[in-house]
């Protein structure tokens, strides 16, 4: 976690505390709090979602633990991991469980955003070509309709 730029909000994590700290976000999954980990604000440094991730599948079986997820909160965890281009995170969250498919249906009523995607629809409006990869390896329907009327390919 020491390769990355530092940023003034965080807390840097002494290499000495850094398996501490891992396991606690262990326990805050084994409590139920696997969205928190998802969200944590730490993954947009590559070095510890490759540390945690490696971590975590020495640790736990995660593709178990994220079938007790609710739809909504799976859907949140896809599209948060989708807007970030975080593919090696998107890879450890799909498994054939999960809807890849989804939409942001459920958002559109909180935030009154009259347009409705799929995790494909914003990976491919942004150009996120490795996301877009891992979606399609992962059945994602290029056919559906969302937002003005568009596929995937729009």
């Amino acid at each position: 976690m020491t390769n990355d730029k530092v940023n003034d909000n965080f807390i840097r994590i002494p290499e000495s505390k850094e398996q501490l700290y891992l396991a606690r976000l262990l326990k805050d999954i084994n409590d139920g709090f696997v969205a928190n980990v998802f969200l944590n604000k730490q993954l947009k440094y590559k070095s510890f979602r490759l540390q945690l991730i490696e971590f975590l599948e020495d640790k736990v079986d995660l593709h178990k633990t994220l079938s007790l997820l609710d739809t909504e909160t799976m859907s949140t965890l896809l599209f948060s991991m989708v807007r970030q281009d975080f593919c090696d995170m998107l890879t450890l969250l799909l498994s054939e469980e999960v809807n890849v498919n989804c939409t942001n249906l459920e958002h559109v009523v909180r935030l009154a955003d009259p347009l409705i995607f799929t995790p494909l629809h914003v990976a491919s409006e942004n150009g996120y070509i490795d996301t877009v990869i891992i979606l399609l390896k992962h059945k994602a329907n290029v056919d559906i309709i969302c937002g003005m009327f568009e596929t995937s390919y729009m």
